[in-house]
């Protein structure tokens, strides 16, 4: 008799069960940060997450007896096939106590579901896509996330690659230090050269027009990013979902338009580090949880910085390294001088040069892995 034995996922109790296992499995981890269950929970909902109009997902238990041991989503996500020009599936949402039965049970379970539906390869995590939390955390195990930011066993990779993933791209996340960018005389230099010769201004989010300027936000990503590995494009029906969930933890100096003749060309988003006060409310909103998230911006240390990007035309003007430097000066009106810029893809160059001239420095990396599970694949490469 099998040890082990999976479960589908295919009613709301198995749901609660798999939305319920990290906070057993991460009791004692003291970095961990339970999600707030009443959000996490719309992340399952395909009348409420937009990913499922253009993707599919079935969710999977292992459990020992009655007791939860793993989990894991196989996912479908055909606008990345469409996007990528590619025949793959990812997985995603996976946990699991150390045990290398449980691993193979999951993966080839996840495996199988992708095969009947044509895929040849397997890639992940992805919870549920690369627009979500993404990768398996490789360095920086003695810190908590920053918000939106995954945090994982330490055994994950070495299951997974005894199963046969290698890894296909790197993540990384910068820390910043604000004073160290706002202090350096030649940066200050530079970004007021750059205003002179492009003609370019910086404005912060107009919060009377919330929705309006999360389009335009989403705009400057969808056109910023649609040549990086892995892009899904934002659809403007998870920009109005966007636009809800963040509008109640936007600081408005945070989030800068640059704009040339009045048009925007580029842009930067950060937020405060809401993960510190979500530690202490355990996952629940009430009763004293919403209490927390008022009072908290003065308590809060770290910012993490999400997005930056400008448009193609307007690259090379140094318009990123301006919106930069005036995110580091606003920061230190409100006494932040810690923050996270993440993620970035290891090999995007650009991106990795302008953090690394800010004195960023690479402190956590996240790893996704893939697996070929057909031949196919490769008489079609």
């Amino acid at each position: 008799m099998n040890k082990y034995f999976i479960k589908e996922v295919n009613n709301a109790r198995l749901l609660n069960d798999f939305i319920d296992f990290p906070y057993d499995l991460y009791k004692d981890d003291s970095n961990w940060v339970p999600p707030i269950k009443k959000d996490y929970i719309k992340l399952f909902d395909k009348k409420l997450n937009p990913f499922f109009a253009e993707g599919d997902m079935q969710l999977y238990l292992v459990k020992k007896n009655e007791s939860v041991v793993g989990r894991i989503a196989s996912i479908d996500n055909h606008e990345h096939n469409k996007v990528h020009n590619e025949n793959i599936g990812f997985f995603g949402f996976f946990e699991c106590y150390n045990d290398p039965e449980i691993a193979n049970l999951l993966l080839k379970k996840a495996t199988k579901w992708l095969l009947e539906r044509g895929r040849v390869a397997i890639r992940g995590p992805v919870s549920p896509s690369m627009n979500y939390e993404s990768g398996f955390l490789v360095e920086g195990f003695d810190d908590a996330p920053r918000l939106m930011m995954p945090y994982t066993k330490s055994y994950y990779p070495y299951l997974t690659t005894d199963l046969g993933f290698n890894k296909v791209k790197q993540l990384w996340a910068y820390k910043i230090n604000s004073r160290h960018v706002a202090d350096n005389s030649k940066i200050a230099r530079v970004a007021e050269s750059i205003k002179l010769r492009s003609g370019v201004r910086l404005r912060e989010i107009q919060m009377k027009n919330f929705q309006e300027e999360i389009y335009t936000i989403v705009d400057i990503f969808n056109k910023c990013w649609c040549n990086n590995w892995g892009f899904i494009p934002i659809s403007q029906e998870a920009a109005i979902i966007m636009a809800k969930s963040m509008k109640p933890i936007v600081e408005k100096s945070l989030i800068l338009i640059a704009e040339i003749d009045d048009k925007p060309v580029g842009m930067i988003v950060t937020l405060y580090d809401y993960n510190e006060i979500l530690k202490k409310m355990k996952g629940r909103l009430f009763p004293f949880g919403f209490l927390h998230l008022l009072n908290a911006k003065n308590k809060i240390g770290w910012l993490r910085m999400m997005l930056i990007g400008v448009l193609p035309e307007y690259r090379s003007k140094g318009i990123d390294a301006l919106l930069y430097y005036q995110s580091a000066l606003n920061a230190l009106k409100l006494n932040k001088f810690h923050c996270e810029g993440s993620w970035t893809l290891e090999d995007n160059h650009v991106i990795n040069r302008l953090a690394t001239m800010m004195g960023g420095k690479v402190y956590k990396k996240y790893n996704i892995y893939e697996k070929f599970i057909t031949e196919n694949i490769r008489k079609k490469k």
